[in-house]
C-alpha cells in the first residue's frame, strides 16, 4: 500500500500500441526502500517518539530525512493537535524528512481521539512493510523482506482505544500470546535481530510512573529480545542489560559491565528511550531509584537536546547512536555483538 502526494507539475507518456500524453500533477510514493548494493546485507533505520509540530520537530525531521535511513519508526504521541486536522500533519512529517517511510504506533495521545485518533494517521501514513496485524496498534514486519535480518514488532501497553484498553500484563491476555508467537515465529525463522516498539514506559528516571506492566518487560527479558523502543517520557535513556525489571531497582535485575557501550547478544534486552522528537523536555533525576537501571540518560535538566536514535544493524552487529539536532549536543552511541 503507498500513499501518494501531490507536488509538482510532470509529463507521463505510456506506450501501448499508441503513444499516450498526458499533463497533471506528478505524485510522491512513500513506498518500502529497495535494498541496493550499497546497503545489502544492513538495515538502517531511525526511530523516535512524542513530535508535535513545532520548529524544533521539523528540524528533527529534517535531521533524518539528511541521515537517510530506510525508514522510521515514530514511537507514539503524534501531532498533539499543533498541526491538524491529522491528514495535514502527515504532508508535515513527510516534507521534513524527505519522503522517509514511517511506520507509527499509537501513543497515548492519539489512541483514543485526545489529539486525533490513530486510524486517521495510518491512512494518511499507511504501512509500506506488508506488516501482520493491527498497524498502529500492534503488528510486526519483517526487513529486508526477502531475506530478513530483523523482526520488528509494534504494541500498545496500556494504550487506551474506543473498544478496549491493550494489556500485556497476564499470561491468557490475547495480546500476551499473540506477542509470545511474533517473538517465538522469529527465533523459528531464524530471524536474528528481534526489536520491540511501544508508546508507553515502567522503569525510568523521567517524570512517568510504570504504566505498562513489569510483567511485559519480564516477558521480553526472558525472550531474550535485543531492543526495546519507547516514547512517553520527553528524555533519551538507554539501560544496561536485563534479566528482569522491577520497581524501584533491584541489583539481580541487569548485567553489569566496565564496558558502558558495549553489550553481549543474547544476554538480555536494552531499553532506550526516545521521546525527543519535537515536544518539550521533561526532567529526570539521578536519584531516583530506577537511574541504577541505565548507564546513560538526557533531559531539560540534563544536557537537553532533541534528537533521534539512529540504528544500523548487519548479521553480526547492531550499533547505534544518538543524533543530536538542537539544544545542548548531548550524544550516545552503543554496540551490541
Amino acid at each position: 500500500m503507498v500513499k501518494l502526494t501531490p507536488r509538482a507539475y510532470h509529463l507521463l507518456i505510456v506506450f501501448c500500441g499508441v503513444l499516450v500524453i498526458s499533463f497533471g500533477l506528478m505524485y510522491r510514493f512513500a513506498s518500502a526502500p529497495e535494498q541496493t548494493p550499497e546497503n545489502e546485507g544492513a538495515v538502517h533505520f531511525v526511530a523516535v517518539g512524542d513530535f508535535g509540530g513545532s520548529v524544533d520537530t521539523a528540524k528533527v525531521l529534517k535531521g533524518i530525512g539528511l541521515r537517510q535511513p530506510e525508514f522510521m519508526l515514530g514511537l507514539g504521541d503524534l501531532s498533539y493537535s499543533e498541526i491538524t486536522p491529522e491528514t495535514t500533519w502527515c504532508d508535515f512529517m513527510r516534507t521534513y524528512s524527505n519522503d522517509t517511510p514511517i511506520e507509527l504506533i499509537a501513543g497515548n495521545h492519539e489512541g483514543n481521539h485526545e489529539d486525533g485518533y490513530i486510524d486517521n494517521f495510518t491512512k494518511c501514513l499507511p504501512d509500506v512493510m506488508k506488516s501482520t496485524g493491527q498497524f498502529g496498534k500492534e503488528y510486526y514486519f519483517d526487513y529486508p523482506a526477502k531475506y530478513p535480518l530483523a523482526r520488528f514488532i509494534m504494541i500498545s501497553p496500556n494504550i487506551k482505544f474506543p473498544d478496549e484498553v491493550y494489556e500485556y500484563r497476564t499470561p491468557d491476555s490475547p495480546h500476551v500470546k499473540w506477542l509470545t508467537k511474533a517473538i517465538e515465529d522469529a527465533r523459528a525463522d531464524h530471524i536474528k535481530w528481534i526489536i520491540v516498539g511501544m508508546h508507553k514506559v515502567c522503569i525510568t528516571v523521567g517524570t512517568k510512573p510504570c504504566e505498562v506492566g513489569h510483567e511485559v518487560l519480564d516477558l521480553l527479558a526472558k525472550e531474550r529480545v535485543d531492543l526495546i523502543l519507547q516514547g512517553h517520557d520527553h528524555v533519551y535513556e538507554r539501560s544496561k542489560q536485563l534479566i528482569c525489571t522491577k520497581v524501584p531497582f533491584v541489583g539481580n535485575c541487569v548485567i553489569e559491565s566496565l564496558d558502558k557501550h558495549s553489550y553481549t547478544k543474547g544476554q538480555g534486552p536494552i531499553i532506550i528511550i526516545t521521546g525527543t522528537g519535537g515536544k518539550s523536555l521533561s526532567d529526570t533525576s539521578a536519584t531516583n531509584a530506577n537511574s541504577q537501571y541505565f548507564l546513560t540518560f538526557m533531559s531539560q535538566n540534563a544536557k537537553p537536546t532533541k534528537g533521534f536514535l539512529d540504528i544500523t544493524l548487519t548479521e553480526d552487529e547492531l550499533t547505534g547512536e544518538f543524533v543530536p539536532v538542537t539544544g545542548e549536543n548531548y550524544s550516545d552511541y552503543f554496540t551490541i555483538q
